[in-house]
């Protein structure tokens, strides 16, 4: 199932072109470079998210769910309930039924309740679809950047390190996996295959927000159905700032790769949703952090001067771009 997304091009010109300002002073809306909208009441605030999902080999709800619930965690909130809206082709109880219980299993292993829903018929889809809103507080502190600047004054500047926690192309590789199941069983072995479905326990984002943010981190961004390189670019254009990326230093696991290769696809470009970003003056100790509490992390670039976003690989540089 491909689940892709326009670019940041048609975003812009379509989607946020078209968004006039409201009179509510106390939200933060949502963009490129933050998929969560924040609602500020004193020192406590609401952080809102969405997501679709669509039957992937992983069920109808859970890549959906998690993509919420990571959209809010990245921004330092809990996530606390979540609503949804089903669209569905036809009266079909028993697949609504097990929809919700779906959704509720994972709303009580994440520790979310389900709140509100909404069901409707439409012949104008094929499948059901379903949308998630996920809804997290903060605890009365904030670490998360908005627009390039964190609420104690701290700015993205030039020679900061940016940081990388997780493995690129996570979620793409177990779509690609569960689409390409009998041929990559015919030319790898089936424990080595099975190995990959394990990711599945990476997807969503646990800590690592936390422990960024104790660590001075100053802007987070979690990865998504554009890969790390789409993420890198929103981060960058998000910012108005410069990057210079070592792709050697980007966690990836071989299986990834062994996946990517025999559906010919770039595992930099495929849904990299367990993976995330964060901008610090010490990377290192970011990183090393991360690694002590068992999640993978590496440097992996910096913060430039100027609006160049580039990756190095094998002595050679070369431009990111942006989609569409």
């Amino acid at each position: 199932m491909d689940m892709d997304r326009f670019g940041e091009v048609q975003i812009k010109r379509s989607v946020m072109k078209n968004i006039r300002n409201t009179r509510f002073s106390g939200c933060g809306k949502a963009g490129i470079g933050r998929n969560y909208a924040r609602f500020f009441q004193d020192k406590n605030s609401l952080v809102v998210s969405e997501a679709a999902g669509v039957n992937d080999g992983m069920g109808l709800v859970r890549t959906g769910f998690i993509k919420a619930y990571n959209n809010v965690r990245i921004s330092g909130a809990v996530p606390v309930a979540v609503s949804d809206t089903i669209l569905m082709p036809e009266r079909d109880e028993q697949t609504l039924k097990h929809m919700i219980m779906e959704l509720s299993d994972m709303g009580e292993a994440y520790s979310v309740d389900v709140i509100s829903g909404h069901t409707q018929i439409v012949s104008a889809v094929t499948e059901p679809v379903m949308t998630f809103t996920m809804y997290g507080i903060f605890d009365g502190k904030s670490f998360m950047a908005l627009n390039g600047k964190t609420n104690n004054g701290n700015k993205v500047a030039a020679g900061m390190d940016i940081v990388m926690s997780g493995n690129a192309g996570c979620l793409g590789s177990v779509q690609l996996a569960y689409e390409h199941r009998a041929g990559l069983y015919e030319r790898y072995s089936r424990s080595y295959i099975d190995n990959i479905f394990k990711l599945e326990d990476m997807f969503a984002l646990k800590t690592e927000p936390d422990i960024a943010y104790e660590c001075g981190a100053v802007y987070g961004y979690n990865v998504g159905s554009g890969g790390v390189y789409c993420a890198l670019w929103d981060m960058a254009d998000s910012l108005n700032i410069g990057i210079d990326i070592s792709h050697d230093h980007i966690p990836i696991v071989q299986e990834t790769i062994e996946v990517c290769e025999f559906a010919g696809v770039n595992p930099y470009l495929i849904d990299g949703t367990g993976a995330a970003l964060f901008i610090t003056n010490n990377g290192q100790i970011l990183s090393d952090r991360l690694y002590e509490a068992g999640y993978e992390a590496a440097v992996i670039g910096k913060v430039t001067d100027g609006h160049d976003r580039t990756v190095s690989h094998d002595g050679e540089r070369r431009f990111l771009t942006p989609r569409g």
